[in-house]
């Protein structure tokens, strides 16, 4: 049952890591829009400052001061340059006005600026060089809360384990200070309490405080950015990447939507993209930033923010100089093996070239030893026949010598030698040796007949009685057959005139359906 349980968390777990993946990249077409629509947010927030210019007209110290303050409030994250202007009016307003407290705001507002900036050591100066009892309760918050972000950049950049130690240490002592004349439910309070439990290891603790400020601070504010970053940073802790990519993805969207010209969170947002991140998403969005932090025009961010496009640039093309060598590498193997590929069909055509040559040897060989085999059994039948033959000769003279002597005993020798009778028994021995050759040689070549026939037009094709075996025809050409082609001796054997015997074979050939030569290659 325990492992059961284990293998269903695991299943669980892998499905809300896919969920989330899949989120994150619906949100990041999401970002990739919005920035397309860049310039309609930079519209509508121009037009926002531009309805606030309604108030300059307004007289008297405190309306000039609040103007001016809200002028810096709209311009705190869109241009350096105007904020800088409103607030150093403010600064000298106050002055001369001796107002210390308006004067200690603007001053504080200022070192807030340069912070956000990444000039820490202006901002260090400006801050240390304020007297914290001529602050007011609200401004002493204030104070804390700069010196506090002060020492945690100082902490984060510090190279040295002393110096370390050291600004971590006055970071939680003006954590401490900062939340001490702070309320509880103020929300730099609980960001104040967040940072303090993730400084020390305990990042479930700070995410719970983070969700808690989530549950009524809303998109749309530029505090909902903070947030965002701060919970993607617990969940940097907690090395939970994706979670930590989605509420950077949701921050980004908000700066956009807010013209915020100095965000860090696109910036943050490509740094992560570009480690895990094969498209140009990363690339693209350090330099949304890049041009977003030309507009805002303060020159430290613009050197920080060179050096970030400089750094994610050469990443970028470290991973597609790696992309180049992988390629050239698949094309090495890939023509190793195209040729390989080429030998091994180079080879089995030349081994089935080989294999042909043996077959066709072989099947040479086999009609050879097929024709042997015929020619054993003919050399058999012939030495069966020739026996046969010699034996009937033998019987034959003997019993014309017996005869021969009753008919002289009788007188009646003359007669049965006459020319007549002579021819007689001539006719009968040489019907008897054509019966014998039309036996012996179809039962060598029992298709002998049909063979020839389909040699020759189907109207010239030879016709047999019902007692013949085979005619004159069939005996010259089974003589051919046999090797006999000499017209004189075939006329020899089958008692014919040399010239009969020619006029038969030049008959028939004409009678063919193949040239004279194929005719006879073809018998």
């Amino acid at each position: 049952m325990f492992y059961h349980s284990i293998l269903l968390l695991l299943i669980l777990q892998s499905y809300c890591i896919v969920a989330c993946g899949t989120n994150n990249d619906s949100l990041l077409d999401v970002l990739d829009k919005t920035i397309s629509e860049q310039k309609k947010y930079d519209t509508r927030h121009e037009a926002a400052i531009s309805r606030y210019r309604k108030y300059a007209h307004k007289r008297g110290y405190i309306a000039q001061y609040n103007y001016n303050a809200m002028m810096a409030d709209a311009y705190k994250t869109y241009r350096h340059d105007s904020v800088m202007i409103y607030l150093n009016k403010n600064w000298n307003l106050s002055l001369a006005h001796k107002d210390v407290y308006r004067a200690m705001k603007s001053h504080i507002c200022v070192a807030s600026l340069f912070l956000s900036e990444g000039l820490i050591t202006e901002a260090t100066n400006m801050i240390s060089s304020m007297d914290k009892h001529y602050l007011k309760k609200g401004q002493l918050a204030d104070y804390y809360d700069v010196f506090m972000r002060t020492f945690m950049a100082l902490a984060n950049d510090s190279n040295t384990k002393g110096n370390k130690e050291y600004c971590r240490k006055m970071e939680f002592k003006y954590c401490d200070s900062l939340k001490s004349v702070l309320d509880k439910k103020d929300i730099r309070y609980q960001i104040a309490e967040e940072l303090r439990f993730l400084n020390i290891g305990d990042a479930e603790k700070a995410l719970d405080i983070n969700s808690k400020q989530l549950e009524y601070i809303r998109p749309g504010s530029l505090i909902y950015s903070d947030v965002c970053i701060n919970r993607a940073r617990d969940y940097k802790y907690m090395d939970d990447r994706e979670q930590e990519k989605y509420w950077l993805i949701n921050a980004a969207i908000n700066d956009s939507r807010l013209a915020v010209k100095n965000g860090r969170a696109i910036c943050l947002l490509a740094h992560l993209l570009s480690v895990d991140d094969d498209t140009e998403r990363p690339i693209t969005y350090i330099r949304h930033s890049w041009n977003e932090t030309k507009l805002y025009n303060a020159p430290q961010m613009n050197i920080d923010a060179f050096n970030e496009l400089s750094s994610i640039s050469m990443l970028y093309h470290s991973k597609i100089q790696k992309q180049r060598n992988s390629l050239w590498m698949y094309i090495t193997i890939t023509v190793l093996l195209a040729l390989l590929l080429t030998s091994a069909v180079y080879f089995v055509v030349r081994q089935r070239k080989k294999n042909s040559i043996t077959l066709d040897n072989l099947d040479v060989t086999n009609s050879q030893n097929s024709q042997l085999k015929i020619n054993n059994k003919m050399k058999e039948e012939y030495i069966g026949r020739f026996m046969s033959l010699c034996s009937e000769s033998i019987d034959k003279l003997d019993s014309f010598r017996k005869t021969i002597n009753i008919k002289a005993k009788t007188g009646n020798l003359e007669e049965y030698l006459s020319k007549k009778n002579l021819r007689k028994l001539r006719d009968e021995d040489q019907n008897e040796l054509l019966k014998n050759f039309d036996n012996a040689f179809l039962n060598l070549f029992p298709n002998f007949i049909d063979e020839f026939n389909a040699l020759l037009l189907p109207e010239q094709q030879v016709q047999l009685g019902e007692e013949e075996c085979m005619n004159t025809e069939l005996r010259i050409f089974a003589l051919v057959r046999l090797g006999l082609e000499d017209s004189s001796e075939i006329a020899d054997f089958l008692n014919y005139s040399v010239y009969t015997i020619y006029n038969y074979r030049a008959r028939i050939r004409k009678s063919s359906i193949l040239p004279k030569e194929e005719f006879d290659r073809a018998l």
